[in-house]
């Protein structure tokens, strides 16, 4: 009965703070964005939050739940990157506070009160959680001395142990007293485990002979194999792609070598004769000794980003001059990879709407060269002209800076904007105004003293918060 009381409590929470956001929030977020006041509109966040909190202890729940879900309600408004932005700061204090308080509650006397509880609970909690960890990545397929090293890697205590204990105290189900040996085990093993991590190659093949039979076959068989080779091509993956580009490349008769961390794709291909070496290309020491200083060539034919973002800076030290061409699931990460050195970053999702187009404008009958003149422009300056498009919610990510987004703001009579020049308003020169709609007709690049009118359709291109803030600005003058 408790727990059903609990769950129709909960439930009943949702409802009220679902249908006030619907109904009231909204609209009175509106009210406040129009009064141009920066401080109220931030004040009036906080009131949201600290009402949802309130209501939501008042049904004998937590006050986080209240917070969160006044968080999924604002997050449903026009103004949601707005808020996130005036949010940031209380956030990182509040976040700060909370382990400076966890700290102030450790009494550093309980390691020399009782030493050996604590190096018992600290060598429990590495041994425990790294066993775990250890465990587990032997169950997922990999090797002894690999499970060994993430166990290692990933045994120490962190920051979420103390949350739990926040929590545990709080809630009465531990005493500040006895909850000091577990603080002091989790703030020692987060000191020891830089030694550890650092010495983790040493300890694994301590516990595990063999795996140095691993590390020495990798690096003996390319450089027996390959340490003549010249003008090749190195390929970092041999998955499908890799394979399919390997295949192109015999066919021409043009040499590669090819690096892959699955050890199945890796025995598989050399059982075929294929010059495929088990490697990890970030590591430079494996791109030298594949013949990075003589090849033609460098393709990341995988699409992970960092790997890909760890390889081109590992190949731009050891060789500048090289070729480097890196493909992507798609241009989030283009320019950054540009800038780690990369010549070429070929997006999948762009090239296969092109190869898509070019087959299309084949079944219209139009001329070859044109087609491929076409495509040609569309990849010149990495792009630039076809990486714009409309999103959907679910593709927006505020943690990638894409700033392709393509977005259509309508004005309507009540704007601030109306009546204005594009030029005057400050946070629109800051993305690209792609086109201005007025009359059923669109029209490419609007001068920047064109007057808006209501009933104007404005098409932009920038970056997901630039554009809220210009829309904010474009609706309320903020």
């Amino acid at each position: 009965m408790p727990i059903s009381l609990a769950l129709a409590k909960g439930a009943l929470a949702f409802a009220v703070i679902f249908y006030a956001g619907q109904y009231l929030i909204r609209p009175a977020v509106r009210m406040i964005a129009a009064t141009h006041s920066s401080e109220l509109f931030t004040l009036f966040i906080l009131l949201i939050a600290l009402l949802a909190a309130w209501l939501t202890w008042q049904l004998g729940l937590s006050l986080a739940m209240g917070a969160f879900l006044a968080g999924i309600m604002l997050a449903e408004t026009e103004y949601q990157h707005h808020v996130e932005n005036e949010i940031r700061p209380f956030r990182d204090v509040l976040l700060g506070l909370f382990f400076i308080s966890v700290g102030s509650q450790f009494d550093w006397h309980i390691i020399l009160d009782e030493t050996l509880e604590v190096a018992v609970m600290t060598l429990g909690l590495i041994a425990g959680k790294g066993l775990a960890v250890t465990l587990i990545t032997a169950v997922a397929g990999y090797g002894r001395g690999i499970a060994i090293r993430a166990g290692i890697l990933l045994g120490q205590g962190s920051e979420f142990g103390f949350a739990l204990l926040a929590v545990a105290i709080t809630s009465g189900l531990l005493s500040l007293d006895l909850s000091q040996p577990i603080i002091a085990a989790i703030i020692l093993s987060m000191a020891i485990s830089p030694m550890l991590i650092r010495h983790n190659e040493a300890i694994a093949l301590r516990f595990a002979p063999e795996y140095a039979g691993s590390l020495d076959r990798v690096e003996l068989d390319i450089a027996s194999s390959y340490s003549d080779m010249q003008n090749h091509v190195l390929i970092c993956g041999f998955g499908r792609t890799g394979q399919n580009l390997a295949q192109f490349l015999k066919r021409e008769g043009i040499p590669f070598v090819a690096l892959e961390i699955d050890t199945e794709i890796v025995r598989e291909a050399r059982e075929a004769g294929e010059p495929v070496f088990l490697g990890d290309s970030s590591n430079p020491e494996i791109l030298r000794l594949a013949g990075i200083e003589a090849a033609r060539v460098l393709v990341v034919s995988f699409t992970g980003y960092k790997a890909a973002e760890h390889i081109a800076k590992a190949v731009r030290e050891l060789r500048p001059e090289v070729p480097l061409i890196i493909r992507t699931r798609d241009d989030l990460h283009l320019e950054s990879l540009l800038e780690c050195g990369a010549d070429e970053v070929i997006p999948d999702t762009i090239e296969s709407s092109m190869m898509l187009a070019r087959h299309t404008f084949a079944a219209l009958g139009e001329d070859p060269r044109a087609i491929e003149e076409m495509l040609d422009e569309a990849r010149a300056g990495h792009y630039a002209r076809i990486r714009a498009f409309f999103h959907s919610l679910k593709d927006v990510d505020l943690q990638t800076p894409d700033n392709h987004h393509l977005h259509s703001i309508e004005l309507l009579p009540r704007y601030h904007a109306v009546g204005r020049s594009i030029e005057s308003l400050r946070r629109l020169q800051q993305i690209r105004i792609i086109g201005l709609r007025r009359n059923n007709v669109t029209s490419d690049d609007p001068r920047s003293e064109v007057e808006l009118k209501p009933g104007d359709v404005l098409i932009v291109e920038g970056h997901p918060d630039d554009i809220q803030a210009a829309e904010i600005e474009i609706m309320s003058g903020l």
